[in-house]
């Protein structure tokens, strides 16, 4: 009896050490972005990875400031022209009669660009095609 329970408790250990072995796998992952391969470990990031990210994260953000003050210059643009060659101080009305008046202002486009427009610059190996830049709606989820 005593060897039975001996074989069956070595049996019963051989058994969980192979199906922990199963789950103690590491598995890796190569998921393909816009901005280049992403490794994955275990479900985690690996350190390249995460640097990958967080650069295209910077140029992301980078790219969202320049388009979020083109309107805040633009009005700047306006108030200096308007101040400058008209006279005009703050809340000033300024009548812009003819044409001539109207050269030298940058058009000020107070509402921001969409969010859900990004701008990719791809390039080409073609020498008549470098350089290209495509706008790429985004579906918002």
């Amino acid at each position: 009896m005593s060897s039975s329970i001996y074989k069956s408790a070595v049996v019963a250990v051989l058994v969980a050490g192979t199906s922990s072995a199963a789950i103690c796998q590491v598995t890796r992952q190569t998921i393909d972005s816009p901005f280049g391969k992403l490794q994955v470990e275990n479900g985690f990031p690996t350190l390249p990875t995460v640097r990958k990210l967080y650069d295209n994260l910077d140029f992301e953000r980078g790219v969202e400031a320049y388009m979020w003050s083109l309107p805040l210059t633009a009005m700047a643009q306006w108030q200096r022209v308007s101040r400058d060659t008209f006279g005009a101080g703050n809340l000033g009305y300024v009548d812009y009669l003819d044409f001539k008046d109207k050269l030298g202002i940058l058009t000020a486009n107070a509402r921001p660009p969409t969010p859900h427009l990004v701008i990719h610059k791809r390039r080409y190996h073609r020498p008549r095609a470098t350089n290209a830049l495509f706008l790429r709606r985004h579906e918002l989820s």
